[in-house]
């Protein structure tokens, strides 16, 4: 039996370690879980293609100093962050930060399920910013529903792929923290 429970631990610790939960307050003072989940492609596929000496240079960097090196850029990686408050009938909002986004921009966020469909969500014009998508409360919905129910999503710019997500381990991190909540029980699984 212990043997099941450290598996089951370690395992656990695989997941999980792909999403970070924070809590919080929004402007108006109401408190938020967030739940955030960071770009997956490689560095080198993150910078830009005309920075070639700095690719030169991490390519020759040793496999500990590329660790590093992620982790002190990590700041500016591409994330998704779902917010989620649960305080009485409760919300949630969707933000995606990526330095390549500018307002304007034409963006799409292909979502995988776990049967392999795509589904696609498109952004409203608002919602877009410099360097972030910023869904509200109302329009994020539909999103957190696809997010909670995938696996993986891109987000593509012009028809390129600018970042790729792993979502697995949402549902469980989800429950965890936020599962006995009404928002939980009957917005997010109705």
């Amino acid at each position: 039996m212990k043997k099941i429970i450290i598996l089951f631990l370690i395992f656990s610790a695989t997941v999980f370690a792909k999403w970070e939960v924070e809590t919080g307050y929004t402007t108006d003072g109401e408190p938020l879980t967030s739940f955030k989940t960071y770009n997956t492609m490689p560095i080198t596929n993150y910078l830009s293609e005309n920075d070639t000496n700095f690719l030169s240079e991490i390519n020759t960097l040793s496999e500990s100093d590329k660790k590093l090196l992620e982790e002190i850029i990590k700041p500016l990686y591409p994330y998704i962050n779902i917010g989620v408050n649960v305080d009485y009938l409760g919300y949630s909002v969707v933000t995606i930060v990526h330095l390549g986004i500018k307002e304007g921009d034409s963006l799409v966020l292909i979502v995988t399920d776990n049967e392999g469909n795509d589904m696609r969500c498109t952004f409203h014009e608002d919602d877009i910013e410099d360097y972030q998508i910023r869904m509200t409360a109302g329009r994020s919905t539909v999103l957190t529903k696809m997010l909670y129910n995938g696996k993986s999503a891109k987000l593509m710019k012009n028809f390129k792929q600018i970042a790729t997500f792993d979502l697995s381990g949402i549902k469980q991190i989800m429950k965890k923290h936020v599962g006995s909540s009404y928002w939980y029980k009957y917005k997010l699984n109705d």
